[in-house]
């Protein structure tokens, strides 16, 4: 062949290779911005559990941390015992009135908060134990963590839990009302934040 026909050979398949297509990708960018020198706490606001005389009922849940200080923390919980009684103002969307009805009150002891934990910073923490939980009723120390617990996270490895025993000795003089239901209580507690020296 000669070289003035391979030329035009040439040319010719390269007009029908098409040209390279510039493809796109998208990045979405979302920052959340921390306010200096914070410390806050928040937990899931509700709490609802079933349990039968003489069992204990079990309740995960999740409790969030804001610390951008330089120091440690602890969190405590405050409440009153928990008191019978009944709902009001219930729509089809639930009640959102509780009414103390006198006939019964169980201990804060009845109730038992144990505070979660994450092991992020653990390898990195000299005390190998940033996060410390503990367990105790209404009006103890749950958590208490050194200043490597730094930022905005949740505690879920384990998450924290409550649970309760009712006393079995006072349930027995309480009569189960007409409809067969059985008594309820209420309480609310109390997740507060502090800075905390080990």
């Amino acid at each position: 062949m000669k070289p003035r026909r391979l030329f035009v050979s040439l040319m010719a398949l390269m007009l029908l290779i098409p040209a390279a297509t510039a493809y796109g990708a998208d990045q979405e960018v979302h920052v959340n911005v921390l306010p200096a020198d914070a410390l806050a706490v928040s937990v899931d606001g509700w709490a609802d559990m079933g349990v039968e005389v003489g069992t204990t009922a079990h309740w995960d849940f999740w409790i969030n941390i804001l610390n951008t200080k330089t120091t440690g923390w602890e969190v405590n919980v405050s409440g009153d015992a928990l008191q019978s009684g009944h709902w009001t103002d219930c729509s089809p969307g639930g009640c959102s009135g509780w009414v103390d009805d006198g006939v019964l009150a169980f201990p804060t002891d009845v109730l038992q908060i144990t505070g979660g934990d994450l092991d992020w910073w653990d390898g990195a923490d000299a005390t190998g134990n940033t996060i410390r939980p503990f367990t105790g009723p209404v009006g103890t120390t749950i958590l208490q963590a050194t200043s490597y617990a730094h930022g905005n996270f949740g505690l879920d490895n384990p998450q924290s839990y409550l649970e309760v025993t009712p006393p079995a000795d006072d349930l027995g003089t309480v009569d189960v009302d007409e409809s067969g239901a059985g008594l309820e209580f209420h309480t609310v507690l109390t997740y507060t934040i502090a800075v905390w020296t080990p």
